[in-house]
């Protein structure tokens, strides 16, 4: 797993779901590979245990939700992020 992780050429960026009663939705990152890094143009430890929001405040609300319904139904959908 890790070797392909860190191999492969897609971005990709393991998180986990923030809920809290009263709040918006958001994700933790988890853990990201090179790809991702490249991407966002951050290391790894800039990323890893923060927030989408706190990483992009201006996040596109419809992403986060779509990401948010991925995680609650396993269904997988994509669409472009910018």
């Amino acid at each position: 797993y890790r070797a392909l992780f860190t191999a492969m050429q897609e971005a990709l960026l393991v998180a986990e779901l923030v809920e809290r009663p009263g709040h918006p939705l958001d994700f933790r990152y988890v853990d990201i590979n090179p790809a991702a890094e490249r991407m966002l143009g951050l290391s790894r430890d800039q990323v890893v245990g923060r927030t989408s929001r706190e990483l992009i405040p201006d996040i596109q609300e419809d992403l986060v939700e779509l990401c948010a319904r991925v995680v609650r139904t396993g269904v997988t959908e994509s669409r472009d992020i910018y």
